[in-house]
């Protein structure tokens, strides 16, 4: 076997011994489609503590013009047709409609608890973050049942250089004097093997990590190495424009792109 196809044998080892032996084109598709709980919606209703700016709709069976939908305004309060403001800040949705249905049987005294639906049908109160080394961070909506699959597939960060298996989730703890948590995610055990247990639930302000692998910290080390150098060619670049541009604009050059016109081409100004 020649030197050259021992190379090529050794980097496809090493690149399949990286990987975990598991093709991220694999994890990808996987994650695109995995699901983990049943009866989302009902798990938000008595989970999820709605919040300033969460966009909310509430609706009355077989009465349309009670209807509402609106944002929870700063003051935790939030317009009900009928009824007027409401304090709706911190409930999950099915305080909040034991709430409503309380008030709108003032009017309507018939009116059964079942009538009355709430629903969140925007998130924006609450955040958790996905960081991946080299990628960016991304900022994911916090919907009170997202797991950790849930916010690196919604944030498109998981790439060819990420390191599945090593993901970290910074949680922090109540108690200011104590340290945050430090949980270990394999994600290849969960979205190829099935392990559906280690999908951990997230927690509002979570701090999902996404390490690279030993590839993509060596070209990521490699880049800012070569950083001081590019930068130096880059403004050697603009001072060697600028020293064309100076004298040109004497001459009438007015610009690279159209020289000015011809006659600036030939040294005669155009204006």
């Amino acid at each position: 076997m020649t030197k050259r196809k021992k190379l090529m044998c050794s980097l496809v080892v090493i690149t399949y011994l990286a990987g975990g032996c598991t093709p991220y084109s694999e994890i990808k598709t996987r994650m695109l489609t995995y699901k983990d709980k049943e009866n989302r919606l009902e798990v938000i209703n008595g989970t999820y503590r709605m919040g300033a700016a969460d966009e909310i709709a509430v609706t009355v069976r077989d009465n349309p013009d009670l209807t509402s939908r609106g944002r929870i305004r700063p003051d935790g309060n939030m317009t009900v047709n009928l009824i007027g403001d409401v304090y709706l800040e911190a409930l999950t949705p099915r305080e909040a409609g034991d709430k409503l249905h309380k008030l709108f049987q003032q009017y309507l005294r018939d009116l059964p608890r079942e009538a009355v639906g709430v629903e969140v049908v925007g998130f924006f109160s609450k955040r958790v973050y996905v960081f991946s080394y080299g990628l960016g961070e991304r900022q994911i909506p916090f919907t009170g049942d997202t797991t950790v699959v849930d916010a690196i597939s919604s944030s498109g960060l998981l790439g060819i250089t990420s390191a599945p298996r090593r993901i970290m989730i910074v949680r922090g703890e109540p108690v200011p004097e104590k340290l945050p948590t430090m949980l270990k995610v394999n994600l290849v055990d969960i979205v190829v093997k099935g392990r559906n247990e280690k999908n951990i639930p997230l927690r509002e302000n979570d701090i999902v990590y996404i390490p690279a692998n030993v590839f993509g910290r060596i070209g990521y080390a490699t880049q800012l190495f070569f950083l001081p150098i590019s930068s130096l060619l880059g403004i050697g670049r603009v001072a060697g424009t600028a020293a064309f541009a100076g004298p040109a604009a004497l001459v009438g050059y007015g610009g690279y792109g159209g020289y000015g016109g011809y006659g600036g081409y030939y040294g005669v100004p155009t204006r």
